[in-house]
């Protein structure tokens, strides 16, 4: 999680950096990996206390977060 997050961080800066054309050509992908963060978070609170909910946020995590 911790390094989604950190590499949302560093995509968002280097898109600045390149200037508003490169932040509105990934502007979807950066968008997409923050809502599969946000979702990855939602499951973590219920996987700490349900072992299928637990299950369900380790594939998560694998698929959309790497």
């Amino acid at each position: 999680m911790r390094d989604g997050v950190r590499g949302l961080v560093a995509a968002g800066r280097q898109a600045l950096s390149e200037g508003g054309a490169a932040l509105e050509a990934g502007a979807r992908k950066l968008a997409l990996r923050a809502g599969h963060l946000a979702e990855a978070l939602c499951l973590a609170e219920t996987a700490a206390v349900d072992e299928v909910a637990a299950e369900q946020f380790r594939r998560f995590v694998a698929l959309r977060i790497g």
